[in-house]
């Protein structure tokens, strides 16, 4: 497919509300009470609040605030020249623009939380709104209780990979969404009819502080471990308790030990799913689940212990889990008809492909193959880890480009070639679309193949260009062609 080109922060967001809230005055969303000092007037009609210049149009306000190296104040001018009738800033700019109110606040990023929520009528004030916070799997965890909490549609979600808004299903292009977003996106669920909510730590960790965000409830989720199959059942430590739930003043624990309200018992893992015991004070019952690996046995207990302190019924809730048929770039399965198993999963750092391959290692019958690379402008220090972790659990790897962004592709390389421990077990290939196959075309019947990384992304980004890329897609696709058992044979000579 052609290449696009990146997607600008400035570009009109997927999750921009659908219907425009009635009309607001500015003294409506930063009233006087919060101001330091002002120029211009503030009864005056406003159509929108942006953060960004490029997203500013026609009567609305915008907030100047200061990013990484950035001083908001700089983009005064071009607000103002899309159409900006006021700037808040947390300082008063010696020459205003002419035309636009000048407004001096102590903090901006409070001002616009607390302006995107008055904005927008108070959304989550008339949602019950459950944030997932914590390590590692916050998604599969988000998405899981919006399942479980509302298979009818009426729970909406913001999460990593799309977001949920009650009539209609978006996908996340562009990462955490700011304040303005976020209430934008819970007054469309509002509106829709949904009446809970579900949103991953990030939304609301830097949305939400300034506003004091109503929260109905809040999953915390402790560290990913291999441990997650090998303690349930065993031990009484406080390791045994895996996270908890809080609603209101009610705190449900979950894990695999005697310590944990909700905990799991007996956990069978299956190249299919996962069996296991689910126990909590007030009864217990087998679960089966289309889920693979240890870590889902963990959001699953924890989707399942908040679903219980909101006043659900476990019973009923584990019913809802048979529906489920995967998560996302979760350990997601490709079935194509191959005599292998395909799978994509999102992660990318040490510890949880460690994870991954252990799990996968436990139910496959045939041998472990591996796609992964590392990020650009990440952490360098931690890419020879990443191979490390890769080839203690995968038998053979294939190193390839995971959105390099800016970052040359063969400063990354040479980065990870220093974990490299067995040589003949690893090859590398730049072209993301070529690594998949060399792994679809040296899989045999029996083996499994895990595109790790990237999970559900839709994109991959080279310098300022965005390209569709979907490793799903791409595997489904190759599938397709015919990379079945290896009959191409271009790859085999590489290893």
């Amino acid at each position: 497919m052609a290449p696009v080109r990146a997607r600008q922060p400035g570009s009109r967001s997927l999750a921009s509300p659908g219907r425009v809230p009635a009309v607001r005055r500015l003294g409506d969303v930063v009233p006087e009470e919060g101001i330091l000092a002002a120029r211009g007037v503030l009864n005056r009609s406003i159509t929108g609040l942006a953060t960004d210049p490029r997203r500013v149009r026609p009567g609305f306000v915008y907030f100047a605030e200061d990013g990484v190296g950035a001083d908001g104040l700089r983009f005064v001018d071009e607000a103002v020249r899309r159409g900006a009738v006021a700037v808040v800033a947390n300082r008063m700019p010696l020459l205003g623009p002419g035309g636009a109110t000048l407004v001096q606040v102590p903090s901006v990023a409070v001002a616009v939380a607390r302006a995107a929520q008055r904005f927008f009528g108070h959304p989550d004030r008339q949602l019950d709104v459950v944030a997932v916070r914590g390590a590692a799997g916050r998604t599969s965890v988000a998405h899981l209780l919006q399942k479980l909490l509302g298979g009818d549609g009426a729970v909406g979600l913001v999460g990593a990979t799309h977001y949920h808004l009650g009539r209609r299903t978006v996908p996340c292009l562009s990462g955490t969404p700011g304040v303005i977003d976020l209430m934008g996106m819970l007054a469309q669920m509002r509106d829709a009819g949904c009446r809970q909510a579900v949103i991953e730590d990030e939304a609301t960790a830097t949305a939400g502080e300034g506003a004091g965000l109503r929260l109905a409830g809040v999953v915390v989720l402790g560290g990913e471990s291999r441990e997650v199959g090998d303690r349930a059942g065993a031990g009484d430590g406080p390791r045994d308790v895996w996270g908890y739930a809080q609603v209101g003043r009610r705190r449900v624990t979950f894990g695999g030990g005697s310590d944990a309200e909700v905990r799991a018992e007996t956990i069978s893992l299956r190249a299919d799913g996962t069996r296991f015991r689910l126990v909590w004070p007030e009864g217990g019952l087998d679960v089966e689940s289309q889920l693979i690996g240890s870590a889902h046995v963990r959001h699953v207990l924890a989707a399942v212990a908040t679903a219980w302190a909101l006043g659900r019924d476990p019973v009923r809730v584990v019913a809802a889990l048979r529906s489920v048929g995967g998560v996302p770039g979760c350990l997601e399965r490709l079935p194509q008809g191959q005599p292998f198993t395909v799978l994509v999963d999102r992660s990318g750092d040490p510890d949880g492909l460690r994870q991954a391959l252990a799990d996968l290692r436990e139910v496959t019958t045939g041998r472990l193959l591996a796609v992964f690379g590392c990020a650009g402008n990440g952490d360098r220090t931690r890419r020879a880890d990443v191979v490390r972790a890769v080839q203690a659990g995968a038998d053979l790897a294939v190193a390839t480009a995971d959105n390099p962004r800016a970052e040359p592709l063969a400063r990354i390389f040479a980065d990870m070639r220093a974990g490299v421990t067995a040589p003949g077990r690893i090859v590398w290939i730049e072209d993301r679309r070529r690594a998949i196959a060399c792994a679809l075309e040296l899989a045999r019947p029996g083996d499994c193949v895990l595109l790790a990384g990237k999970g559900p992304d839709a994109v991959q980004e080279l310098g300022d260009t965005v390209f569709p890329f979907d490793d799903r897609v791409v595997a489904r696709e190759l599938l397709a062609e015919g990379a079945r058992t290896g009959e191409r044979g271009g790859c085999r000579a590489a290893l």
